[in-house]
């Protein structure tokens, strides 16, 4: 009643599905050291948990096995990067050219004095991913989610307005750099999910509904190439004890 205005003894309570746990992420090793597009380590560098990928579940998981692999790649990566810290000779600093380019996007964020406000962006990447990458995807809802995207993105870089101009506890700000990355992320998924001709785990396309293990048994790994491009690579899937069979209930 306070959030929504929906009296539930008048009317029904809407209950529809939503996002729950990212299956797939950051690329990693057993170890969950990250890992480029060669497969080599990019030193220094960790991922624990759901924002990681370690090839533990798969196209989907089993209830419950998100908390166990929290724990369990906590565990590791906070051992490995206590040890790599303290046995590693590090730089004086961050690269000085990277670090001031990124410092000059967020003031110019808050320096702007017009534009689209970004919660009116993030409000429609969320549409955009309701009506286009929803349970059930087709290729035509995929390409049109795709494009609204990629205009979204475009408006972000170019026209985002932050109203708060304080620099201090600024959760507009805040919104805003949790807003780009929202499109940074769906942008991944969208075209990967294109790409993607098959039905598999949690990604069902109506126009290709079986599951293609003589094509698509293998992880997709996509690669940011600068600002409005992506390269989707691909690498094998190593299967040992457990073959993948069809889901049933």
């Amino acid at each position: 009643m306070r959030y929504d205005g929906i009296d539930p003894v008048e009317e029904p309570i809407p209950v529809f599905p939503a996002a729950h746990y990212h299956m797939g992420g950051i690329n990693a090793d057993p170890y969950y050291r990250v890992l480029d597009e060669n497969g080599k380590w990019i030193k220094g560098l960790f991922t624990a948990g759901e924002a990681s990928a370690a090839s533990i579940h798969g196209a989907n998981r089993l209830g419950s096995n998100s908390t166990a692999e929290c724990l369990t790649s906590g565990r590791i990566t906070g051992e490995l990067a206590a040890q790599y810290a303290l046995s590693s000779d590090f730089p004086d600093g961050p690269e000085p050219k990277r670090t001031k380019a990124e410092e000059d996007w967020v003031w110019g964020l808050l320096k702007r004095e017009s534009g689209e406000p970004s919660y009116k962006i993030k409000h429609e990447i969320q549409k955009t991913m309701m009506s286009n990458f929803y349970v059930f995807r087709d290729s035509k809802g995929m390409s049109e989610g795709l494009s609204k995207i990629l205009e979204l993105r475009k408006m972000f870089i170019n026209n985002s307005y932050i109203e708060d101009k304080g620099y201090v506890y600024n959760t507009d700000l805040v919104a805003a750099l949790e807003t780009m990355n929202l499109l940074d992320n769906a942008f991944m998924v969208a075209k990967a999910a294109l790409n993607r001709t098959e039905s598999r785990g949690a990604h069902f396309r109506t126009d290709y509904p079986k599951r293609d293990d003589e094509n698509w048994l293998k992880h997709t790994i996509v690669i940011r190439n600068g600002t409005d491009d992506l390269s989707i690579l691909y690498s094998p899937v190593t299967i040992n004890t457990w073959k993948p069979v069809e889901r049933k209930y």
